[in-house]
């Protein structure tokens, strides 16, 4: 073989070596807080509600913080595109996401 192909050899082991690694590098999913979300009847839902990056769309994840059929401390409502999310401002929450 001659000094060319085995420049593009070791670049393509190289990049496929890359290609894999990805994967295994790739960063952990992020973590969104917000407020418990509130059914029609006042009661949690088993989800939790935020705003979520880049473009700041509704979001919502499931969390044990809020445990559905647990009365709501206090109902608002937080606007989400075309409706209004009820949800308890008073049970903070987590969920993961990307």
């Amino acid at each position: 073989m001659n000094q060319t192909t085995i420049s593009h050899m070791a670049a393509a082991i190289l990049w496929v070596g890359l290609l894999a690694t990805t994967g295994a590098n790739s960063s952990p999913p992020f973590t969104h807080t917000g407020e418990c979300e509130v059914d029609n009847n006042g009661k949690l839902n088993g989800y939790c509600f935020t705003v979520c990056p880049p473009y700041h769309t509704c979001c919502s994840g499931p969390s044990t913080e809020c445990p559905a059929g647990r009365r709501a401390k206090k109902v608002d409502y937080v606007p989400c595109d075309l409706i209004d999310q009820r949800v308890d401002p008073k049970k903070v929450c987590q969920f993961s996401g990307s």
